[in-house]
Parts: C-alpha cells; structure tokens; sequence
C-alpha cells in the first residue's frame, strides 16, 4: 500500500480529538439523528476495513470516535489497527510518540467501557491488550508494563491470556532482578501460572499452553533452586500446612526439582513435613508416591513401604501402577539398594509385561555391581556383566521401543568381557554357566571378547 498522506494529514487532529473523551463519563448521549449517522458510518468504516481501505476508512473512525464512541466495539477494534499502520509508516520519533499515545488512549476508553457494557469485552482482558501493545511499543518502560499485567492476571483468572502470562512472568523476572520483587513472589506467581496452564492444556490439549508453560519455567529457573524452595517453604510451611492446593503447589515444585534426591538438601525436615501433609491431605497416589520416595532417599525404605503400598492400592490404572514402581525403584537404584530396587521393578513388570525400561534399570544395577559381585575372579565379573546383557536382550525383545538405550549398554558391557587368553589361564571356559552370588543370586553364561 503506498504511503497514506491523508492519514498522516489527519494524525494531529485524531490525536487533539481522542483526547477530550477521557474525562468524559463511559456513556454519551447521542440524538437520534446522529445515531441514524453514526450506523452509517460505521457500515462505512466495516466495509473499508475490509477492504484495508486505511485512506477511506478514517474519517468514519473518527467521526464515530467524535459522536458515539461508545457504540461499537469495532471502533476499539479497527482503531487499534489503523493506528499500527500509522506507526509503521512513519519513522519520525515525534509522530510515533503521539500515535503510540493515542492508541493507549483508545485502550483506556475500551478498558472504561467495559466496565459496564459487557460487548466491550472482559475489562481484565481489556488491560491485558494494552499491556501486550505496550510491550510492542515501550517494551522498556517496565514500571507502566508490570502493573499492567499482574491486573489482567489477577482480574482475568483462569481466562487470561497466554501471552498476557508469559509476559507477566518475564517482567516479574526483571523485577526481581532490580530488586522490586523476592523470590518468594516468583515463586508464589509461578505456583498460580502453572495451575493455570495445566488446567487450560487438560480442557483444550493445546499445545500452546504447553509452550506457555517452558516460557513460564524458564522466566522463573532463577527462583526455583531447592536452595530458594526450601527457604520460601521453610517461612511459610506453618501458615499453610492445612492448606490443600499449597501444599499440592510446593511438592509439585520440590519434585520437579529433586530436591528430595539431592543429597545436599534431602534431610531438610521441610521437605518431609511438606510431603507428608499432602499426602494425609490429598490422600491421593501422588501425594502418597512423593512421600514414600522422601523416606526412601531418607534411609526409611521400610517406613515408606505403606505408603507406596497406598498409591497402588488407590490408582486403578495398571500402567501408572507399575510407573510408581519403578518410580521407586530407581530411587532405591540411586541409593545402591540393589536387591529392593529389583523386587520392585519385577512388580511393573507384572503389572506392565511389555515395558524395557524395569530389564534396563536390572541390566543397569548388575552391571554397577561387576566389581564387588564378581571380585578378583575374572570369570564371574565376566558373568555379571554377561547377565546384564540379557536383561537388556529381554528389554528389546517385549519393548522394541527401548532398542536404542539397551543396544548402547549392552556395547558397554560386552567390552567389558574378559579376553579369551585371560580365561585360558582359569579353570572356566566360554560357553560355561556361571554362577553368580552377592545380591544377584543367578547364573549367566561367560561369554569372552
């Protein structure tokens, strides 16, 4: 389109004009006569919209504007559109400064009216679009921006918009990073936008929300170290330990995090106070599930036992079932208890036969366990690493899927064979079974390189 003189002939006086109606109460009274007009110029104003008539479209933007602006919801609509479009053929600072102000003026007249007459739409939604065009505009002017959105957050609930989240998180980054804000206030936020985007992604699966939900982890990382959990949970457990929906929010945030694994932070009493409060809470499997692997990092395998007990007893899906137990069964992998972290991979796998991953995690602990099962004998390290190779055989052979992961350790442990000359010297040969004490408790077929 080329340049439009008549748009930037009339900028100044839409500018003057718009302005005198922000003092104005949100309704004006129109005579019949300029109602009968104002339809009419508003047919004007839709047709060459939609022709993206700028030109022509104008002066019924502004002659509504001017008689009856609080009318149409497409005065606000179009407006914000012709105004872009000044801005974007200008490039003189002074006139961009006064469009820019113009549009937000336009924002702040919708923001009004929707006060009271509902076809202006919602106001925290409102607050929100002025906000993002903001942004676009002033995206440095964060002391104007960050007020903006958390109004439109907190006024829109769960209908706020995506963008209007990603941004509000983004600039309570900025303000926590000149320090007008504390972690404890990303951390509460992050709880409040999370539960949204989970909510809106179960109702919709739209993938957007989960694209919204990396934008929120990512603005928050900074605040979400168990270093910094732990000291907001530590102040502010007692205030809500019977509190349902914060306690779900904090062993939501402590697990995503690991905190409970990591051996510098694992004992933290809060931790514990924390998951076991959800748990008689929600008495839900997971709320039990995260209690049980807090006591088995712990050193209190058999304590957490009810507990994991409890989540399968609850959870009726036969799948999440035996994801709960190897759930377990890795943290007790962790820890190097072995034999229990097997007992409880053969469950999922009784609950879940044509699952790799439990044959891997069993290939895994015996390979870790070659040195001390096998000792100086050359042979029986051999078997032991022998044994892990079946397993991850087996994990191919019922899950397919996992042939990638189990083909990669299984080369790992098929170069640890003993050489074909280090067994001559022995009493065993390749071929043998060999049989495996220590923890294991098998035999396996030495195999040499």
């Amino acid at each position: 389109m080329k340049k439009n003189t008549t748009l930037l002939a009339v900028t100044a006086t839409l500018v003057l004009t718009l302005s005198g109606y922000l003092g104005a109460s949100a309704q004006t009274r129109v005579s019949a006569e300029d109602s009968l007009e104002c339809a009419k110029q508003y047919s004007v104003l839709s047709e060459y919209m939609k022709q993206r008539n700028y030109d022509l479209a104008t002066p019924a933007f502004r002659y509504i504007w001017n008689t009856c602006p609080d009318q149409y919801q497409g005065t606000y609509i179009w407006g914000n559109t012709i105004y872009k479009t000044l801005f974007n053929q200008n490039k003189d600072a002074e006139y961009r400064k006064g469009i820019v102000d113009t549009l937000m003026q336009l924002h702040d007249r919708r923001i009004l009216l929707s006060e009271t007459n509902a076809k202006f739409g919602d106001k925290g939604t409102n607050i929100g679009r002025k906000a993002l065009d903001l942004i676009i505009f002033k995206k440095n002017e964060d002391d104007l921006i960050f007020p903006l959105l958390k109004e439109s957050f907190e006024l829109s609930g769960e209908g706020v918009d995506a963008n209007v989240i990603i941004q509000y998180m983004f600039y309570a980054e900025r303000q926590r990073a000149a320090g007008k804000l504390e972690c404890s206030d990303i951390i509460d936020l992050y709880g409040k936008a999370s539960a949204i985007t989970e909510k809106k992604f179960a109702e919709t699966q739209d993938s957007n929300w989960v694209k919204t939900q990396v934008n929120v982890d990512l603005y928050s990382e900074k605040c979400l170290d168990c270093e910094a959990l732990l000291a907001y949970y530590t102040r502010t457990f007692e205030a809500n330990k019977t509190n349902a929906d914060w306690l779900a929010k904090a062993s939501a945030n402590l697990d995503k995090k690991q905190c409970a694994k990591k051996e510098a932070y694992k004992k933290d009493p809060v931790i514990g106070q924390i998951f076991l409060a959800y748990a008689e809470a929600a008495k839900t499997a997971d709320a039990y599930i995260k209690y049980a692997s807090f006591l088995i990092a712990n050193d209190k395998v058999s304590e957490s036992q009810k507990y994991v007990d409890e989540a399968i007893k609850l959870e009726t899906d036969n799948d999440k079932k035996a994801q709960y137990l190897m759930f377990v069964a890795r943290i007790q992998a962790d820890d190097k208890k072995y034999s229990q972290a097997r007992d409880n991979a053969r469950k999922a796998l009784q609950l879940r036969p044509n699952w790799g991953d439990p044959y891997i995690l069993i290939g895994d602990m015996y390979a870790a366990s070659a040195a001390s099962c096998g000792g100086d004998d050359i042979t029986v390290r051999g078997a032991v690493f022998s044994a892990a190779v079946d397993k991850y055989m087996q994990a191919i052979n019922v899950d397919p899927s996992s042939s990638e992961k189990a083909n990669a350790q299984a080369a790992r442990c098929r170069a640890n064979y003993p050489a074909d000359t280090e067994v001559f010297f022995t009493e065993k040969k390749a071929g043998d079974v060999i049989s495996i004490g220590c923890w294991i408790g098998e035999s396996a077929t030495l195999r040499v390189r």
